[in-house]
């Protein structure tokens, strides 16, 4: 089953990927023994990212933990249906349409959550704009790739492992905070870090919300250098 659901090409990146994809196989044993389509597991890792994010803007640090532990666990299943998709050989558009739709929503959605929550709290009005930067400067580095692959006429399909931008990402993947399975990670951490020490610095008075102006400042770095990586790319002649 799982070199079907899980050959060793698709077993690619450093420990921490292959943790959340070990992790997702868990979840793959369960739904390929029951009727459940993989884009019902889109949706349902989907919503299961909305509800974490929400949890973010409530005074309730336990609820902070519960909404970083959604994050990891609706990641895992992010994994899961593409398992699904390929031990049941049920593949679509429309499975490709609403992962895409997936991240572009919550990705942002948790930022804005993150800078909202911690702003209601401290009332510091910085937390309310780092978060917006965090999650609008993540949603333009996600629609880079898209953008790319109708520019050049690529499918949608293999864009994700054959474009230059990629190779860019993997290149920091192991070690960047701002690659994805690394930010959640970081956040479950900060969010656990909060329930048992006490934090100050400047008007930040979390870790969580001392992450905020981190990736706020470097997904406009990501975003700037992703894009003007595609754009000297698209000068560039085809093969």
């Amino acid at each position: 089953m799982k070199d079907i659901c899980a050959p060793k090409e698709r077993r690619y990146g450093m420990t921490i990927e292959l943790l959340f994809i070990e992790f997702g196989f868990l979840f793959t044993r369960l739904f390929v023994k029951t009727r459940i389509t993989p884009n019902q597991i889109t949706l349902l890792w989907g919503i299961l990212l909305i509800f974490s994010s929400v949890l973010f803007i409530f005074d309730n640090l336990w609820l902070h933990v519960a909404g970083a532990i959604g994050w990891i666990v609706a990641c895992a299943m992010d994994n899961t249906d593409g398992q699904v998709a390929r031990y049941k050989k049920m593949f679509s558009k429309r499975g490709l349409f609403l992962d895409k739709l997936n991240h572009s929503l919550t990705y942002p959605l948790l930022f804005f959550c993150i800078g909202l929550g911690q702003y209601m709290v401290s009332g510091e009005i910085y937390s309310l704009i780092f978060g917006f930067m965090a999650g609008t400067f993540m949603m333009l580095s996600l629609i880079c790739e898209p953008l790319y692959a109708l520019a050049m006429g690529d499918s949608p399909k293999e864009m994700d492992r054959a474009t230059a931008p990629t190779v860019f990402k993997k290149r920091l993947r192991s070690i960047s905070p701002l690659f994805d399975r690394n930010l959640f990670l970081l956040i479950l951490v900060a969010t656990i870090l909060d329930l048992v020490l006490k934090f100050e610095l400047l008007w930040m008075g979390s870790f969580l919300e001392a992450l905020l102006p981190v990736y706020a400042i470097g997904f406009l770095i990501g975003f700037l250098t992703k894009a003007g990586m595609i754009y000297k790319m698209l000068d560039k002649p085809s093969d």
